[in-house]
């Protein structure tokens, strides 16, 4: 079984409620967003930084809160990118997000930005590409 960063306690502090789907479906939920903040993080997150295992726990329940939510929304917008609606002669169009519709838990923009402190791979470095001296050229006879 995957290491769990959240527990159904800390989904349904997101939620505000208990869990509609206790047991199993919870568990799964859980383990597939696990799965998702381990793979974007490139690793567990370090165990001696509380906070980023704090974190990590936050953004996996959000994630299962937002596809209970989903599930749960009698118009099904939740996580919606926007909506474009006209009344002559009348359409209707609602954009999801890429990857928000198949019914898993899926990383926002804002859980990534919240994860890229802690990530194991990945993100910028500068690295030196000269000597450091400017202005001349390295040989000076370059022109002879």
């Amino acid at each position: 079984m995957t290491h769990l960063l959240a527990t159904p306690a800390d989904v349904e502090a997101r939620l505000g409620k208990p869990l509609p789907v206790p047991g199993p479906s919870a568990d799964a939920l859980l383990e597939e967003a696990s799965l998702v903040v381990i793979a974007y993080l490139g690793g567990l997150p370090d165990p001696d930084d509380e906070w980023a295992e704090r974190t990590a726990a936050v953004v996996t329940s959000r994630m299962v809160a937002r596809v209970i939510q989903q599930a749960e929304s009698a118009s099904n917008l939740v996580g919606v990118d926007s909506v474009n609606e006209q009344y002559g002669p009348f359409a209707h169009q609602v954009t999801f997000p890429k990857g928000t519709t198949s019914g898993g838990p899926w990383l926002t923009a804002v859980d990534k930005t919240a994860l890229d402190p802690y990530r194991v791979t990945g993100g910028f470095s500068s690295i030196p590409i000269s000597s450091g001296r400017t202005g001349r050229y390295r040989s000076d006879d370059w022109c002879s």
